[in-house]
């Protein structure tokens, strides 16, 4: 499986494998916007580390943030981070970024220790804010 859900108690860890696709990240946020959890879901740290290449266009990251509107609509309280420390991961994360109506805000961290602190903080805060320590 290119991807694996790891549910914590108000979040979940997406890891992805091999080469993102299209396919396999609307089947993911498909399972995750399906899951009886999604309704307290309050963030989503996405894990593109193990990611050898981002086989997604503009037109894709598009299909993506519409497929969001649904979950966007249920749960508009959830907070994204991205792990990635290599180039093309980026590169897609700022693209949809670009977008003019995308559904959710990114935050990006280098180290998954990075994101877990950040995670920590939200979760210490009154509110869900600031970005990556």
């Amino acid at each position: 499986m290119p991807f694996e859900h790891h549910w914590d108690t108000s979040g979940v860890f997406i890891v992805y494998r091999g080469d993102l696709v299209l396919e396999e990240v609307l089947a993911s946020h498909s399972r995750v916007a399906c899951d009886p959890r999604f309704d307290d879901l309050r963030f989503v740290v996405v894990d593109l580390r193990f990611v050898e290449r981002v086989l997604l266009a503009v037109n894709d990251l598009v299909e993506i943030n519409a497929f969001l509107t649904g979950p966007k609509l249920c749960n508009p309280g959830i907070y994204i981070v991205v792990v990635t420390e290599s180039a093309p991961a980026p590169s897609a994360v700022a693209l949809y970024e670009n977008l003019p109506d995308r559904n959710y805000d990114v935050h990006i961290c280098p180290t998954m220790e990075s994101a877990r602190k950040m995670v920590a903080q939200w979760r210490s805060a009154d509110g869900l804010t600031g970005g990556c320590p």
